[in-house]
């Protein structure tokens, strides 16, 4: 499992985890408050995915590598 951990937040958000190819593998809401998110990729193949989220008028986002 995968712990994002969170500015805060002041409106609900979304973030979106993609592959390499650009699907989107999964779609979490963020609400209002929310410290902490943890992502349970046990399920999830092998590779490279990509986070994307906007907090509040900011952009986050990252690479994340699952062995």
């Amino acid at each position: 499992q995968i712990t994002f951990e969170l500015p805060i937040i002041t409106t609900e958000s979304k973030l979106q985890i993609k592959d390499v190819f650009g699907k989107t593998v999964s779609i979490f809401t963020l609400f209002n408050g929310q410290a902490q998110l943890v992502w349970d990729c046990s399920n999830i193949s092998n590779g490279v995915y990509f986070y994307q989220t906007e907090i509040d008028g900011i952009n986050y986002s990252g690479k994340i590598l699952i062995q």
